[in-house]
């Protein structure tokens, strides 16, 4: 997902209380994501898909 569009969405997210808690979890795999540990590459591939 590009930054250009991940950024007004993660936005919102942190203003959500029912997200909030996740968020943490959520930008540690994006990370390993990037920094690319397989594992994590393919659930954030996946993931994307869904949301596409």
């Amino acid at each position: 997902m590009p930054f250009q569009v991940l950024t007004p969405g993660l936005a919102e997210m942190i203003k959500d209380p029912h997200v909030r808690p996740y968020l943490r979890l959520w930008l540690e795999l994006v990370a390993f994501a990037a920094g690319g540990e397989e594992y994590y590459s393919a659930i954030a591939k996946n993931r994307y898909a869904m949301l596409s």
